[in-house]
């Protein structure tokens, strides 16, 4: 009995020196091998090209500019979450190195999406393939190479975007602070000190209801597309007749204007052209009657409920 014990003492002190030995000596965790090195701080431009056409998108600053095919401030959620994306392009497996697979894992360079980084003159560039069957993976390889590689995450919803997508459907760029006067079609409104005042047609001056005006000059800051039409959407529209326009005045001195013109056979869509400090943009919007109407207000709409009572 002693016999015994005594040998599951020494079979104990030999296993917890074995374990403190291992633990001592492992290996540390490998580091995962990218199929490409990306640091998005230092990344100055994207071009992205799929079967829906390409775009190309570059920094000015903290913002992110579409310069082709049109020249219009990009989606900032759309690149930001491409570039985070691209930080962590781990390889996770080498699929095939023959050239004649490419077309089954969608690589070949007619199928794939392409994606050309620029890094302050630093460029890579990498073909990505389809999703793996659980979408947590994606085929991918670098141009001119035959190997292809099962990276981690999916790519497809982040890169396969027609370039119309990539613009910002904000319109404005302004914030609601900035506005200190706005000449709606019915009314004038101007900020005095903390306050605003309300001038009519008829040159009635009164203290409009400060929340109404609020909701007028929120909807001015935060006008959004709906989509941006071709020129064959609106050839024929005399631009120099809108049917309602809408001028600002910021705390910057800065002016701003916006113009809505009818959909043609259409009666619960416009068009929308956008005055900034540049000019008139070439840019034509397209937006629903619905945020039209956000925007018309009048003597009756603004007045407070006190003085519409009497």
């Amino acid at each position: 009995m002693n016999k015994q014990i005594v040998y599951l003492s020494i079979s104990a002190v030999v296993l917890l020196l074995i374990y403190i030995l291992m633990q001592s000596t492992s290996a540390p965790e490998a580091k995962h091998e990218q199929l490409v090195e990306v640091d998005t701080s230092l990344v100055t431009e994207l071009v992205v090209t799929s079967e829906q056409g390409s775009v190309t998108l570059q920094r000015d600053d903290d913002n992110w500019m579409v310069v082709d095919p049109y020249e219009y401030r990009a989606n900032k959620n759309f690149v930001e979450t491409l570039l985070e994306k691209l930080t962590d392009l781990r390889i996770e497996a080498e699929v095939t190195g023959k050239k004649d697979r490419h077309g089954e894992f969608e690589v070949t360079d007619e199928q794939a999406v392409y994606v050309k980084i620029d890094q302050g003159g630093d460029t890579s560039e990498i073909l990505f393939g389809k999703s793996s069957r659980n979408r947590g993976q994606t085929y991918a390889r670098l141009p001119g190479k035959d190997k292809v590689y099962l990276i981690r995450g999916s790519y497809s919803v982040a890169t396969r975007r027609p370039p119309d997508a990539w613009r910002d459907k904000k319109i404005t760029d302004f914030k609601q602070d900035e506005i200190i006067a706005v000449d709606l079609p019915e009314i004038d409104l101007a900020k005095q000190g903390e306050s605003w005042n309300a001038l009519t047609p008829d040159g009635d001056e009164f203290t409009p209801d400060e929340a109404k005006v609020k909701r007028v000059t929120r909807a001015l800051a935060n006008l959004r597309t709906s989509d941006f039409p071709g020129e064959a959407a609106y050839q024929g529209i005399n631009w120099s007749r809108p049917e309602h326009t809408f001028t600002l005045q910021l705390t910057d001195g800065g002016q701003r204007s916006i113009a809505i013109y009818p959909v043609p056979d259409e009666e619960n869509r416009y068009f929308l052209r956008y005055s900034d400090s540049t000019g008139m943009k070439d840019t034509v919007f397209r937006i629903y009657s619905g945020v039209v109407n956000t925007l018309l207000w009048d003597e009756t709409d603004l007045r407070p409920a006190a003085e519409d009572a009497s």
